[in-house]
């Protein structure tokens, strides 16, 4: 008897266990780096190796694209620009534009063959372009991510091949996510490019469908890019649009196979699309409630939100924790928009600071006139 009961609780203790791991198992196993971040709260949900820094392969193109695009921004070109491939471009390796030396072709053709079937032809024609030579652009590229901060970010070459010693461009998953999120904040178009299934341009003769293996495949999925190389493994950004219309992004890196990845990214993006939603704490009119900051209890004033307060929460999660911190150098007067102190929220993985302000101006004199009121409402 004794013995049947051990064997039970050894098979609930084993259905509990791979209960309770199952996604982790599935999504860490064989791969580099894991990532399922909610675009507009910024909220990492799912993290693996998140500060690791890995070879990205032609992920690299979403920087790729960037440069590009700020550099039409700034006037120095236009979409509709041709571009003269010579033979270096012609005769890159990889993932192909197939385009052919001598040909012209406009800008906006090759932005769409390097975020739809990955040309690293296309991507080496437009750093020549722009950067005068890969060279000159990667340099630009390696500008802009010290721009965005991305500290361990560092590119040899526009298209994410090797360069010529072997070097790969590197980043982190966390910065891949804030990379791609300030590509969508700015270049929101982006999204009409890459949720194409296929790439046709009838004045070359060609035809390419997308890389993203996501396509078709989970709902709501419209983006963003994939890459790989040997030392990078099988990649993939994703991004897709719950049906609320919020979106989400997740980062697959260093997969050991197309099927692998294919299998991991989406059960990271169903479970993200599926099973997290973006939810209203506060708005930034609404207070989070009364503090103290004179010698006397009395002496509260209300607290604001600097901005609208949103959060990212699995569907059966509680609400986060909250935590209100006064700083402890508060000089009057207070004027709106002075930082008095912080609301600190913790849910799952998340933990973060909401600065608090004030909405009128908190003078000496006003304080006492609120101690005042408020120690005369204690005796009621």
């Amino acid at each position: 008897m004794k013995n049947k009961i051990f064997q039970w609780l050894v098979v609930f203790m084993l259905l509990f266990t791979t209960a309770g791991t199952s996604l982790a198992e599935d999504l860490e196993l064989n791969t580099n780096a894991v990532l399922g971040v909610d675009y507009s709260t910024g909220d990492i949900v799912y993290n693996y190796n998140g500060d690791e820094k890995i070879a990205i392969a032609s992920t690299t193109k979403l920087m790729t694209y960037l440069v590009v695009k700020d550099e039409i921004a700034k006037g120095r070109s236009s979409l509709k620009d041709r571009v003269t491939v010579d033979s270096e471009v012609a005769n890159t390796g990889g993932s192909s534009f197939l385009l052919r030396e001598g040909e012209k072709v406009k800008v906006e053709d090759l932005l769409e063959g390097i975020m739809i079937v990955s040309g690293n032809d296309a991507c080496l024609a437009l750093a020549k372009h722009f950067g005068g030579s890969e060279a000159g652009f990667v340099e630009i590229m390696n500008q802009k991510a010290t721009e965005l901060g991305l500290d361990n970010t560092v590119f040899y070459t526009s298209n994410g091949l090797p360069d010529k010693d072997g070097n790969e461009n590197t980043m982190t998953a966390k910065e891949l996510y804030k990379l791609s999120a300030h590509i969508l904040s700015k270049y929101p178009e982006i999204i009409s490019t890459t949720e194409k299934s296929s790439l046709v341009i009838e004045e070359r003769n060609f035809s390419g469908k997308n890389t993203n293996p996501l396509l078709g495949v989970v709902k709501g999925v419209d983006g963003l890019k994939t890459g790989y190389t040997d030392k990078a493994g099988r990649c993939l950004v994703a991004t897709a649009e719950q049906q609320d219309g919020n979106r989400v992004i997740g980062i697959v890196m260093g997969a050991d196979s197309e099927q692998s990845r294919l299998e991991k990214s989406k059960k990271l993006m169903e479970t993200l699309i599926n099973d997290y939603s973006r939810i209203s704490l506060y708005l930034k009119e609404e207070t989070v409630g009364e503090r103290s900051i004179g010698s006397s209890k009395h002496q509260r004033i209300e607290l604001y939100p600097v901005e609208d307060v949103e959060v990212f929460l699995k569907k059966d999660d509680d609400v986060p924790k909250q935590e209100v911190v006064m700083k402890s150098d508060i000089e009057l007067p207070i004027e709106p928009g002075d930082v008095v102190g912080t609301l600190h929220l913790s849910y799952g993985d998340v933990e973060k600071d909401i600065d608090l302000t004030v909405k009128s101006k908190i003078s000496r004199f006003k304080l006492i006139r609120i101690g005042i009121s408020n120690f005369f409402k204690s005796l009621i």
